[in-house]
């Protein structure tokens, strides 16, 4: 109709994402059923959004590398494979197979809802209203923040969570302590020795003269 418009412009400023601590999650876990503690250990350990969890199949574990491949990735985001606790492998082998092929119920509305059963339940029993603040999604940030925490890695923890763009990782830098970590430290100097400390979970840092250096966090 040849009316003259001219766009309003806004400045948009993102939120800060609620940052519960490590014992809040877990206390989560602890008090869901088997199944759903289950779940909620995979969020912990992978940083998977909460429809890729729901999407996991039996193949996608390796039991013997302890891993768990990402194979229906959400949000135009890459799959991929993330290393995780023997503990969390065991709790998957442990349960049913009730939902063959998958793992667990593929419905994610499902989790959710038992998810915000669970963190009112929690909020009320501990009188603590933070669990209240606490997402499914809360726990793929906690990952994201922890993991860029541990290596100072941004490409490393883009390969985590599946991102296309370092643009959606560089978020999380501000949400890392760098401040107050301190870190245990290793040398290689064979290959033997390089990729045992990898398998153990060391990062490598830099070589020098034919020693390779690599860290832990404490």
């Amino acid at each position: 109709m040849k009316i003259a418009w001219d766009p309003p412009r806004v400045k948009y400023e993102p939120r800060e994402a609620f940052m519960p601590t490590r014992e809040e999650l877990t206390a989560l876990i602890h008090a869901a059923s088997k199944p759903f503690a289950t779940f909620l250990q995979v969020a912990l350990d992978t940083g998977a959004r909460c429809g890729e969890i729901c999407k996991l199949q039996w193949i996608d574990i390796n039991t013997e590398k302890n891993a768990i491949s990402i194979n229906d990735a959400e949000k135009n985001s890459r799959n991929r494979t993330i290393k995780v606790k023997e503990k969390t492998i065991a709790m998957i082998n442990a349960l049913s197979k009730k939902y063959d092929p998958y793992i667990f119920n593929p419905n994610p509305d499902t989790a959710r809802t038992k998810f915000c059963n669970l963190r009112n339940r929690l909020a009320t029993v501990h009188k603590n209203p933070r669990f209240r603040q606490i997402k499914l999604h809360t726990f793929r940030h906690w990952f994201a923040t922890e993991k860029l925490r541990q290596t100072k890695q941004l490409e490393h923890v883009q390969y985590l969570l599946g991102h296309k763009s370092i643009v959606n990782t560089e978020r999380y830098t501000h949400m890392a302590n760098f401040d107050s970590m301190q870190y245990y430290s290793a040398v290689a100097k064979t290959e033997k020795e390089r990729c045992q400390l990898i398998e153990d979970g060391w990062t490598f840092v830099e070589s020098s003269e034919g020693i390779s250096y690599y860290r832990k966090p404490k």
